[in-house]
């Protein structure tokens, strides 16, 4: 297990290198971005399921890994764990076959060493297979568990009219229109490399200048990581003149770009900027030989209506103790109350406050057994 952003920042090569393993590209990029976004808030924690305990941390030993939170308040820890990604995205990488086993059994581990709450949330395999957690070691457990509609992902043709003919109808005629009088207005330019033409000052004033500006602390985390990060891109759409209209950031690896962030100036919403800028940049990664897109967290805009959907599972787990039941009744209000330390985080309160959970008790007598794992060639029982 590893604590604290340094350490988890040691193993930042091997997570990338196992999610490229697992078939989940670009999961595990951007993992120094996320963990400075934390800033002081949050610990991060870092679990690997090892094929043999006593062997060594590499790829070939480890069955999946999972990156949670633990909330502070006042720089104390809460005891109160999430998942990196409310959307399951950046969460539990392993194989698919094992990604429930795996989602189990770092619950487990992570609740009888320092939690006592947590939320592990993780894509449903086309397959499902065990979901159960682990068998806890010394005490009992209360697990409860949900699905719901994941953002998903648009797989992209061979070229943007063909890619474009996946939306609906009206997405179509937007996209179309909406480029085509911004283009008639102003001579525009898609910049591929911002980064190499914007310094921070100027990023700085864009968002200044931007319809959602946010704070210039991110801006900066933004220019350092996406623009200077090999496998980051940080893009944008001008005019001939030079004037910006929309800057996106994002990651790309194996064949997956994904849309981290997108800012759109103020005075052109006429335009549709945002619809406009998607367009050039879907252009510009079908160019690239991109395959698949995702816009992080998902998006309102239209075109969400055509991206393929993924179902994601809400693993949550509880002590047994009357400290663990007061954070599920009281730690809901508490999170969503931005005045807090803890605000921020609605996805936690929205699921521990969704009527459909149904509270189980967890105890050794209880636990079905585990299935063997297949991943690696003579693996013993996984172990955290």
């Amino acid at each position: 297990m590893a604590v604290g952003s340094t350490a988890v920042l040691q193993h930042q090569q091997l997570l990338q290198e196992l999610a490229q393993r697992f078939g989940q590209a670009a999961v595990m990029h951007g993992v120094e971005y996320f963990l400075r976004a934390a800033g002081q808030r949050m610990t991060p924690y870092l679990l690997f399921v090892l094929a043999d305990e006593a062997g060594p941390l590499f790829a070939d030993n480890i069955l999946g890994a999972a990156l949670f939170y633990e909330f502070r308040v006042l720089g104390m820890g809460t005891g109160v764990f999430v998942t990196e990604g409310k959307d399951g995205f950046r969460s539990v990488i392993a194989p698919e076959a094992l990604r429930g086993m795996v989602a189990g059994v770092v619950s487990t581990a992570l609740l009888e060493r320092r939690a006592q709450l947590l939320v592990t949330s993780y894509i449903e395999p086309a397959d499902p297979g065990c979901v159960v957690p682990a068998e806890p070691l010394h005490r009992s457990f209360h697990w409860a568990m949900a699905t719901r509609v994941a953002p998903g992902y648009l797989q992209l043709r061979g070229n943007l009219e063909a890619t474009i003919d996946l939306f609906n109808k009206k997405t179509r005629r937007n996209f179309r229109y909406y480029r085509r009088r911004l283009e008639e207005a102003f001579p525009l330019e898609f910049v591929p490399n911002a980064a190499a033409v914007l310094s921070l000052e100027e990023m700085q004033a864009i968002n200044r200048s931007s319809l959602d500006p946010v704070t210039e602390e991110i801006v900066r985390r933004r220019f350092e990581s996406f623009g200077q990060h090999p496998d980051g891109f940080l893009c944008g759409l001008r005019a001939a003149d030079g004037r910006w209209f929309s800057l996106m950031g994002g990651w790309r690896h194996g064949g997956t770009s994904v849309l981290q962030w997108q800012i759109n100036v103020m005075g052109y919403e006429e335009y549709s900027v945002v619809t406009v800028a998607r367009s050039f940049w879907l252009e510009h990664e079908i160019a690239r030989g991109t395959q698949i897109v995702r816009l992080d967290g998902g998006t309102n805009h239209a075109m969400n209506h055509s991206f393929v959907p993924e179902m994601a599972v809400d693993l949550i787990l509880r002590r047994r103790s009357l400290r663990s039941l007061a954070m599920v009744k009281l730690a809901a209000p508490l999170l969503a109350d931005r005045r807090l330390g803890l605000g921020r985080n609605s996805f936690l309160a929205e699921t521990l406050m969704r009527p459909e959970l149904q509270w189980r008790l967890l105890s050794p007598s209880s636990v079905r057994p585990l299935p063997e794992p297949q991943y690696a060639r003579d693996a013993s029982s996984p172990t955290v």
